[in-house]
């Protein structure tokens, strides 16, 4: 705020020594009848006019009207203009600027405002993306692929012997990357930026396994984007039985085969904003799997 209230001053004092010093200048006629009618009204007017119009931008964002937010939105530039062409008459008239510091904070908390209603744009466009499960690639149990098997029987003498091993180490690590898919409506006029997800992997009510997807991703509206979340974790350490038993539920974990377990991932998107990052207060669960 501090470096928006200098730059406030910067702007303002150039402004006004612009003025105060170069010749006076005849205007067109169009030009000295907006000056005559605005130089009538107070700057208070169009600045309370200027936060109105934020405000009902922002009511109508949260209603989800999309395109009336956008209509009273876009006055604020041009109701803006005009307390401009106030101050530039005032300072022009009396040469000094006593109203200066009150319109100054004015239009900091205009212009802190305005950066609020960005964010809650964002944070409206993320909440109206659509998450759900695409797919599972790169599966693979004790180093052995799972994508071309689909039951115990498949496995050759040396994927018995390589499950066998890892069982009696109790070390039967599964690893996979999720592939989920997240879509901005074409509605929606707001690119959505994704600059974190947190996420955790349950299966059956029991959360397994937690990690954080830290690469940054845009989502333009209407063009779906791929979130691929790597995985790892050691069976044993939360399902009994021998080789057998850790391969079917290998396969069933990577979405193969006959579900008996349900599987969520759970998500808590961070979106980056004109007031920095914003963690999504509400995690989004998205079904993997469930017992057919």
């Amino acid at each position: 705020m501090a470096n928006v209230t200098h730059a406030v001053d910067k702007t303002m004092e150039k402004t006004v020594d612009k003025v105060a010093n170069r010749p006076e200048r005849t205007e067109g006629g169009m030009a000295k009848t907006i000056e005559k009618h605005t130089s009538k009204m107070p700057s208070d007017w169009f600045l309370t006019a200027a936060v109105a119009s934020i405000g009902l931008s922002l009511a109508m964002q949260l209603s989800g009207n999309k395109h009336k937010s956008l209509f009273f939105g876009e006055w604020v530039p041009t109701i803006l203009l005009i307390v401009s062409m106030a101050v530039r008459i005032a300072s022009r008239r009396r040469a000094r600027v006593k109203s200066g510091g009150r319109i100054r904070y004015f239009l900091v908390g205009i212009l802190a405002l305005s950066a609020g209603c960005a964010t809650l744009r964002e944070a409206a466009a993320l909440r109206s993306v659509e998450f759900h499960f695409d797919s599972v690639s790169d599966a693979r149990v004790a180093r052995v692929r799972l994508d071309r098997l689909r039951s115990y029987r498949d496995l050759t003498a040396a994927d018995v012997a390589r499950l066998g091993i890892a069982v009696a180490s109790k070390d039967v690590p599964l690893e996979l990357t999720v592939h989920v898919q997240g879509r901005n409506p074409e509605t929606n006029r707001v690119t959505a930026r994704l600059i974190g997800l947190d996420w955790t992997y349950v299966v059956d009510g029991q959360d397994l396994l937690a990690g954080t997807f830290q690469q940054g991703l845009q989502f333009p509206p209407g063009v779906p984007v791929d979130i691929p979340i790597a995985l790892q974790l050691n069976l044993v350490r939360f399902f009994q039985g021998g080789a057998r038993d850790q391969f079917e539920t290998a396969l069933l974990l990577a979405g193969y085969g006959a579900q008996t377990h349900t599987v969520v991932l759970r998500v808590s998107p961070t979106i980056d904003t004109a007031l920095g990052p914003i963690r999504y207060p509400v995690p989004i669960s998205i079904p993997i799997a469930s017992p057919q």
